[in-house]
């Protein structure tokens, strides 16, 4: 019996259909960005394709101690999953501007290699992304090379479909693909140091 006014076809074809598991992942080219969700949510029962090169396991930690420290685009590159701390990051009315500031200054490094691949932010915040937009634009006000390579980013396109740098957030990010993907996840230590567990509808 079919319910046409149902609210979702999903849920619908979910009661009446049996389920079938998922047997490839297919759609990224770096076992790593998949392997966690597979031990925790598919109990290794994904099929995954093997990484070409395997990242060294000796890798060091990515800390960035002050806001005058350059940003470490060799560390981002040198793995196919990175986490970049910033020990001087602040968490204050739903942004981090260390980070926002951080992130812009890897955009530039990226940017500056010129290697053709796109560049995708995106923000754990509407609040974030904002000071990330912010943060580039501050930055390329006080450098002109940068500030051409960003112009012609933020409008370059392939076969007529938009494929320049992206900077979403969480709420409105769906189905955008780029070659090298930041996450600001934003959240850290509040002024007075304390860490807030409040982390909203992530």
């Amino acid at each position: 019996e079919y319910d046409l006014s149902s609210n979702s076809f999903l849920n619908h074809a979910g009661r009446n259909l049996p389920s079938t598991m998922l047997g490839w992942h297919y759609r990224s080219r770096s076992e790593s960005l998949i392997s966690f969700s597979n031990a925790a949510f598919y109990q290794g029962r994904l099929l995954t394709v093997p990484e070409v090169n395997l990242p060294p396991s000796d890798l060091r930690e990515i800390v960035i101690h002050s806001a005058d420290e350059d940003a470490d685009v060799a560390g981002l590159r040198e793995r196919p999953v990175s986490f970049h701390f910033l020990q001087h990051g602040v968490y204050q009315q739903r942004c981090n501007t260390a980070e926002a500031d951080y992130i812009a200054q890897l955009v530039r490094g990226l940017l500056a290699q010129e290697s053709g691949e796109s560049i995708g932010i995106i923000a754990f915040s509407e609040a974030q992304q904002g000071e990330i937009e912010k943060a580039l634009q501050k930055l390329a006000s006080h450098d002109e090379d940068f500030r051409a390579r960003l112009d012609a980013e933020l409008e370059r396109e392939q076969d007529g479909q938009f494929v320049g740098l992206l900077v979403k957030n969480l709420e409105n990010i769906q189905g955008d693909e780029r070659d090298i993907i930041i996450l600001s996840v934003c959240y850290g230590p509040a002024p007075n140091g304390k860490m807030l567990m409040n982390f909203g509808p992530i």
